[in-house]
């Protein structure tokens, strides 16, 4: 077991001229320009609303089967950066220009499906439903993931960015649980965010989303007491969220009736639905070891399941390399790799979703995977691969 390896002909060395951001570019798996297609999806969604009918459903119909379908014929990319191409990578301002304006862009986006759906000619239950479920795909898929990496950054500026993204869904303590909780307690009975081994999607979803609730007010709370400040004071961020939550509904029926705050409601239903589903196939059944009571194992590329799936990761800003995700969690997207020894999922994201749906066959594909993978400890010779990279 050991890091991916490559020929010396796919990596330029220091001295190299074409290593620069010409050579980037010229490298589909590093260019930027295939992370931008994200925002064709709001487009059509909202072209999709305006013509009604079937049309509505397309969204969704690209989620469950043209994705999934086109990842099984175009396959995977296992590259990895080198410490060189990283460096250039960081510093290319493309890459984060993408995530920056993804957060406007999707207030635009929920802001324009409010407007839609307010107009007469657009209320019929066709046309509010497949709208509802389309935006919250989008948001929920792409919005929350781009809120992933933004509030894992440690630029204020991109933090806030990434909570205003998810108090635009309505999940703002996501925050607060994500970062102080969840990565502290991966892959470990504590976590509410980490499937166990057995459990259905269903049973997941109302144990994910409760739990990482009450566990956001725990740490807001500890945060709270630590800072000799009330517990219900506004530096909360519990009691922001409760704040913008009212706020956004009083706004929206201010602005555009009745309808509007319904459906940003309902629509904050599937973008949440959206990210526990990734949620529930990220650390499916992987634990660490507990060495004593209350502690574990450090957290390595064993813990999360990986996906080199091309369409996916450029959707999901490579989030499916999630097990250097978690072993590194500050590294930018464009710079994560893939590990030879992680658990490797059999398709990507959209299509462990599909999966997901129906446990007998997640069971039947993920559950002799578990196993396989729970037997292993990263050996002496990887874990110093782990802390050299």
């Amino acid at each position: 077991m050991k890091e991916k390896e490559f020929h010396a002909s796919s990596t330029p060395t220091e001295t190299d001229e074409s290593f620069d951001q010409k050579y980037i570019k010229e490298k589909t798996s590093l260019s930027p320009l295939p992370y931008y297609c994200v925002y064709i999806f709001p487009l059509i969604s909202l072209y999709c609303t305006y013509k009604g009918g079937l049309w509505v459903w397309f969204t969704p119909s690209i989620l469950y089967f043209i994705i999934p379908t086109l990842e099984l014929l175009v396959g995977r990319d296992g590259y990895n950066p080198s410490k060189e191409e990283c460096k250039v990578l960081e510093s290319q301002i493309a890459y984060k220009l993408i995530t920056w304006i993804w957060t406007p862009f999707q207030l635009l986006f929920i802001l324009a499906s409010c407007w839609m759906i307010s107009q007469p000619d657009h209320q019929t239950w066709n046309t509010i439903i497949g709208t509802t479920i389309s935006a919250g795909i989008i948001t929920g898929g792409i919005g929350i993931t781009v809120a992933h990496e933004l509030i894992h950054k440690n630029s204020r500026f991109e933090q806030e960015l990434g909570k205003i993204t998810l108090a635009s869904v309505g999940y703002f303590h996501f925050y607060t649980e994500h970062l102080f909780g969840h990565h502290k307690r991966v892959s470990t009975p504590e976590d509410p965010a980490t499937s166990r081994y057995g459990e259905t999607l269903y049973a997941f979803l109302p144990r994910t989303v409760i739990g990482s609730y009450l566990s956001a007010w725990h740490l807001e709370s500890k945060r709270m007491a630590k800072s000799n400040l009330p517990i219900y004071s506004w530096q909360n961020l519990m009691v922001q969220e409760i704040v913008y939550f009212i706020g956004t509904i009083l706004t929206l029926y201010l602005v555009f009736g009745a309808l509007a705050p319904i459906f940003w409601v309902f629509h904050n239903v599937i973008a949440v639905f959206m990210l526990e589903v990734v949620n529930y196939i990220e650390h499916y059944g992987l634990q660490r070891k507990e060495i004593s009571k209350g502690r574990y194992e450090r957290v390595t590329p064993l813990h999360s399941w990986n996906a080199d799936h091309v369409i996916t990761n450029f959707i999901l800003f490579k989030l499916q390399r999630h097990a250097d995700h978690h072993t590194w969690p500050f590294r930018r997207y464009q710079t994560l790799r893939s590990w030879d020894f992680s658990p490797q999922l059999p398709t990507g994201y959209t299509g462990m979703m599909l999966l997901a749906l129906f446990p007998p066959l997640y069971f039947a594909v993920m559950n002799p995977k578990v196993t396989k993978y729970n037997s292993l400890y990263a050996t002496a010779s990887e874990m110093e691969q782990i802390e050299a990279s």
